[in-house]
């Protein structure tokens, strides 16, 4: 059967602690710990009115069987409670046991560091020892060697972690949510016609000469590929059809702009080179760095994400 891991970066780092917390009515002393810790009344932790209740008792938490989930993130809940979904809580980047007071002298990375954070999220490989910068990528690499036919998309921009090693020779999409479009049918100049790099196009990618390298003829016959590979797409992609009605009314950050473009990619799977059984896709929402908006912050960008 064909299986499709959607990994979605809520960059700038949100707010975990007010998207999961303890319980209200059966984890109460865990609850008054959390509220008290985020200011109470005048602070930022979720109210019991702001939070849906999920069982959690199977998890063996002490003196807690239910935690909290944002009441702005409901699909949550619900996946959850239908047994498909799973929380990893308290989860971070660290590469040797430290406390409060000797982290800063004993951790090598910059904890702090937006930038450095993600790429440690992505690379999931502290002392990296991995063939490949991405978890993600080196999972598809592992699967490939076991005769996997394996496919990684990103939405609008190149990420690590969907790289794998680079002795396998497998490059990962990079598709805009605005759309899959034929060479000839953008325009690159204003005021220009849609053919206006034709003539250019055949001059870079003719016939060697005398003056040709082998560098030259790699990354022509590179674009090439990846040309003709997008021209294919292009056909089979405006064939689409999905079950899904995507409401493009709840979109902040393109978030369910990107997640219908891989449902579409996910739908033409048997279509996409030889066939796929095994994807990766990874798609962002940004502005989640929210400091101390983060109620306002939250309450915009959760439901779009629901």
């Amino acid at each position: 059967p064909y299986k499709a891991i959607v990994y979605i970066n809520l960059a700038g780092g949100v707010d975990s602690f007010n998207i999961l917390t303890p319980g209200v009515t059966k984890c109460t002393s865990l609850y008054n710990d959390y509220y008290e810790a985020r200011g109470r009344g005048s602070g930022i932790g979720l109210k019991s009115d702001e939070i849906l209740s999920i069982d959690v008792s199977s998890a063996g938490i002490s003196r807690c069987s239910n935690l909290g989930v944002n009441k702005h993130l409901s699909a949550y809940k619900d996946i959850f409670d239908e047994g498909k979904g799973i929380f990893f809580a308290n989860m971070g980047h660290l590469h040797k046991p430290v406390t409060k007071e000797n982290w800063f002298t004993e951790t090598k990375t910059d904890l702090f560091s937006h930038h450095t954070m993600k790429l440690e999220s992505h690379v999931v490989d502290a002392f990296r020892e991995g063939e490949g910068p991405g978890v993600l990528g080196r999972m598809l690499d592992i699967l490939e060697r076991h005769g996997h036919a394996v496919g990684a998309t990103a939405v609008n921009s190149r990420v690590h972690i969907i790289d794998g090693s680079p002795t396998t020779g497998r490059l990962p999409d990079v598709i805009s949510t605005n759309g899959v479009l034929k060479m000839f049918e953008r325009s690159y100049l204003k005021g220009e016609t849609d053919q206006q790099l034709r003539a250019f196009l055949k001059l870079l990618h003719a016939e060697t000469d005398d003056n040709s390298g082998f560098f030259g003829n790699a990354w022509s016959q590179s674009f090439v590929d990846i040309w003709n590979k997008t021209d294919a797409l292009v056909q089979k992609f405006r064939k689409t059809e999905l079950a899904t009605d995507f409401q493009l009314e709840h979109n902040t950050g393109g978030i369910t702009s990107q997640l219908k473009l891989i449902a579409r990619l996910i739908s033409i799977r048997n279509e996409r080179g030889n066939g796929i059984n095994r994807d990766v896709f990874y798609c962002e929402m940004g502005g989640y760095d929210s400091h101390s908006k983060v109620s306002t912050v939250l309450a915009n960008k959760l439901p779009s994400l629901n």
